[in-house]
């Protein structure tokens, strides 16, 4: 197999999944909270497109996405109004999802320490 799935970290520890939608409105309040009060004003979520592979034996890739997209957006909503970027979110599951936001992008483009 490929060499460096021998260091995921999903390979070597698995995953957690929140499943309810309380408990995900709980994380990602917890999550924004400290953000918002550093004067953060908006986020970028990346790799949104992975989470669908993560739905087998909890309702499939479809009803995983609806329940992360939903809740994110609601927190992004409450707590940074229209400031989010939706990135690497290009799968069927999630954009049939997203209701809120500024962009969909895909990327591979920040590189800080190249000159322009």
């Amino acid at each position: 197999g490929e060499p460096q799935v021998r260091w995921d970290a999903m390979t070597l520890f698995g995953t957690g999944l929140l499943l309810s939608r309380p408990q995900l409105d709980a994380f990602f309040a917890r999550l924004h909270a400290p953000l918002a009060a550093a004067g953060v004003d908006g986020v970028k979520v990346d790799v949104q497109s992975g989470l669908a592979s993560l739905g087998g034996g909890v309702g499939g890739g479809p009803s995983l996405a609806a329940r992360y997209v939903g809740a994110l957006e609601a927190s992004v909503a409450t707590t940074f109004g229209p400031h989010l970027i939706h990135c690497m979110c290009h799968s069927t599951e999630n954009l049939y999802r997203y209701t809120h936001g500024s962009l969909l992008r895909a990327s591979d483009d920040f590189y800080p320490s190249r000159p322009a």
